[in-house]
């Protein structure tokens, strides 16, 4: 299962690495909203 999904992965970065930028950077805004929402609290 995993192996097949990162497989996925990079086989989507090659053809569209654009779309794959923005997810990433979309992960790292919503870890960093999180941690900054816990740390207020």
């Amino acid at each position: 299962m995993y192996r097949t999904q990162n497989v996925t992965v990079h086989v989507n970065g090659a053809r569209d690495p654009v779309a794959t930028g923005r997810t990433v950077t979309h992960a790292i805004q919503r870890v960093r909203a999180n941690a900054l929402h816990e740390g207020i609290e």
